[in-house]
């Protein structure tokens, strides 16, 4: 993965969110109420300032140490033959982000078929990373780490408030209807932000294209957003 592409791609779209993001010093700070983040988040929010659940090395680290623990359970053992115990087999399945926003979803949105997603799951939901950044969604689930209506609530605050402070006249932002129970889009440049909710789960997402020429993709992030709520709901 080009990492440096991603974090670009994140510190533009963290600004356009109107939110502040620790991990990159070129963006603006904008303050918005506090909230409590779980503590799997690699980037945590700063007393005045809200930062979208955005996945670093660190996090990944975190991942790669949670999938590296196992559970052990007793087996049965007659001769060379072993007996899973019923633990073993009733064992979770591990919740795939990119499920929510696929392949062929980004493909159809962007005319150009990215590969495969690259999913980091994580106890909160997780984040998916289409072609190293182009399309980076995080998948929250549950109202303890900002997943449903309370999570979808402060993220729209902090768009509302970055376009508040814009001073250009460049961005664009815009509340939806009929995606989920509640979307936004919102960006400038080549790089869109957006966030929708439905149930319990929100999902915020980034498209940034690489071309600054390029017109903001807020139809890409729209179309995108909707095969994701319409998933969510079936």
């Amino acid at each position: 993965m080009n990492h440096h592409r991603l974090v670009r791609g994140v510190a533009l779209a963290v600004t356009w969110f109107g939110l502040t993001s620790t991990s990159c010093s070129s963006t603006a700070t904008t303050a918005v109420p506090p909230v409590t983040t779980p503590a799997t988040i690699a980037v945590a929010p700063t007393a005045t300032s809200f930062t979208p659940v955005i996945s670093t090395a660190s996090s990944s680290a975190s991942s790669s140490a949670s999938q590296d623990t196992t559970i052990e359970t007793a087996a049965a053992t007659t001769g060379a033959t072993t007996a899973p115990t019923a633990a073993a087999e009733a064992a979770p399945t591990e919740f795939d982000p990119c499920s929510v926003i696929t392949e062929q979803d980004v493909t159809t949105a962007l005319g150009v078929d990215p590969g495969p997603g690259e999913p980091t799951p994580e106890v909160w939901g997780g984040q998916c990373s289409y072609d190293s950044g182009t399309v980076i969604l995080n998948v929250l689930i549950g109202d303890a780490h900002l997943g449903g209506k309370a999570g979808y609530d402060t993220y729209l605050a902090g768009a509302q408030q970055g376009e508040s402070n814009d001073t250009s006249g460049r961005s664009v932002f815009e509340v939806l209807d009929g995606i989920g129970d509640g979307a936004f889009v919102n960006g400038g440049g080549p790089i869109a932000g957006a966030a929708f909710y439905a149930g319990d789960t929100t999902v915020t997402l980034t498209v940034a294209l690489g071309d600054a020429t390029l017109p903001t993709p807020i139809a890409q992030a729209t179309a995108l957003m909707t095969a994701g709520a319409a998933r969510l709901e079936s």
